[in-house]
């Protein structure tokens, strides 16, 4: 009993999800608190604080991200929504600085003034409360209104672009991939754009709890705990017709990874680093796939880590870290 009020405790603390029984239907915070990265992870900590960990055990907290709700990561970027509704990222770049740098060169592109538009706009961001950011490339952004930003190339042209700002009302969630955009409306149905391949598909899903865009591929997540799919299947990444009572998915470019409401973990996709051997996996409260290696957090802290990562993990030490960070102690 004492276990299962801690894993309770822990999915909460997490904020991605709230733990529920089979037979209730799948309440969602859009918000993510545990990002995989190239050299480690970062999570939220319950006084809203962001902890960057490195592989080796090595940590810092990110000052300039307190008050955080929500992070991403892309590459060695992380980046974060606080409780504000504002931006941050991590390392950013200054704007002035930048013009500076780039002022004693006689080859300055359009990428340089793509750069610096997209920077401009990123500073302006107030009141989101869902976002996804390669920072200082492409973000998507959804209000606490039900309005979006978008900035950079996310459509093919400009009067798309200024459409979907304009027109797209009620959305609590958006979801990127290549070649698709898509929102979640408060009603459980898909918003899409009106040059998407896949607009007969998305009429027909319902009662939509969570969208989620990974490599060529929208995934949705339905409050009954079922998943949905479009794209083309390359790897075996959308084989997920068949999963139930899933709760929180984390898909990849080549794979896919659902965490289910009993805590264990399945996956479908590219398995070449063995990062979708997950099978034994138990008590998982928070789930982030990374390329090569899946990474996951169950509710005593511990760090469960499939496929291969960049450098070699000290798992003892990671977990330590993320038990102190959350100041709760090992019951075991």
């Amino acid at each position: 009993m004492y276990k299962r009020k801690l894993f309770i405790l822990f999915f909460l603390v997490f904020g991605v999800l709230t733990f529920l029984p089979l037979t209730q239907d799948v309440q969602m915070n859009h918000c993510t608190s545990l990002v995989a990265g190239p050299r480690g992870f970062s999570f939220i900590t319950k006084e809203h604080k962001v902890c960057q960990v490195e592989f080796s055990g090595k940590y810092q907290i990110i000052e300039q991200m307190n008050g955080a709700v929500s992070i991403c990561q892309e590459d060695d970027t992380l980046c974060a929504i606080l409780d504000d509704g504002s931006f941050v990222a991590f390392p950013s770049i200054d704007v002035e600085e930048y013009i500076e740098s780039i002022s004693y060169s006689r080859n300055v592109g359009i990428g340089a003034m793509y750069t610096i538009n997209n920077i401009q706009q990123y500073e302006k961001i107030r009141n989101a409360v869902f976002f996804r950011s390669n920072y200082p490339g492409d973000g998507i952004f959804v209000h606490a209104d039900g309005s979006v930003t978008l900035i950079g190339f996310i459509t093919s042209n400009e009067m798309e672009h200024l459409n979907i700002e304009n027109t797209w009302k009620g959305i609590i969630q958006l979801a990127k991939t290549s070649n698709e955009l898509v929102g979640l409306s408060q009603d459980g149905s898909i918003v899409y754009t009106e040059h998407s391949q896949y607009c007969d598909i998305y009429k027909k899903w319902t009662d939509i709890a969570a969208i989620y865009g990974g490599g060529n591929h929208i995934f949705a997540l339905t409050k009954t705990g079922a998943v949905k799919s479009t794209g083309k299947d390359v790897w075996g990444e959308s084989d997920v017709a068949l999963w139930e009572n899933i709760i929180s998915l984390s898909p990849a470019r080549t794979y896919t990874v659902g965490l289910k409401s009993d805590g264990t973990v399945v996956a479908t996709g590219a398995n070449s680093y063995g990062q979708c051997n997950v099978q034994n996996w138990r008590n998982i409260v928070a789930i982030s796939a990374y390329e090569t290696y899946t990474l996951g957090i169950d509710n005593e802290g511990r760090i469960w880590i499939a496929g291969k990562t960049d450098e070699s993990v000290n798992l003892k030490k990671c977990s330590d870290i993320v038990l102190t960070q959350y100041n709760l102690l090992n019951p075991v």
